[in-house]
């Protein structure tokens, strides 16, 4: 899925995303407790996983590759994800991303460069992924 940045963010001294710009979606999730209903996770410019409600932006394109997956939560909340993400919950893929040791947090940037560079493909985009930080 890919969507475009079409509502400014609220601090605009220093911009996470840049409006008008296209992104590729990692995760597309709703929950009635939180984020106001449905969000989506972006790879930011500061190359950060980050939520961000859905209002903010218009779809490009809807289509999810194949190996997407939906996970009920619980009675108010659902995510749609690659199958590469969905872990059980006390092992987050998203866990070790972003709080887990150095190994574990480098072994989850490949794993995500891998799903963009999938991602990517999948719309015709030129790859250009990550760049894996070192332990």
């Amino acid at each position: 899925m890919l969507v475009k940045l079409i509502a400014s963010q609220r601090d605009e001294s220093n911009p996470t995303l840049i409006l008008g710009k296209e992104y590729i979606v990692l995760t597309v999730g709703y929950s009635r407790k939180s984020m106001g209903g449905l969000y989506y996770r972006l790879l930011d410019e500061n190359l950060s996983a980050t939520l961000y409600n859905f209002s903010l932006f218009e779809i490009v394109d809807p289509s999810l590759p194949e190996d997407w997956q939906v996970a009920i939560e619980d009675a108010e909340s659902f995510i749609v994800e690659p199958r590469v993400f969905s872990r059980p919950i006390r092992n987050s893929f998203w866990e070790d991303f972003f709080e887990g040791d150095s190994v574990r947090r480098v072994e989850a940037w490949k794993v995500l460069d891998a799903e963009i560079r999938k991602i990517q493909s999948f719309h015709g985009i030129d790859e250009i992924g990550l760049n894996t930080p070192k332990q």
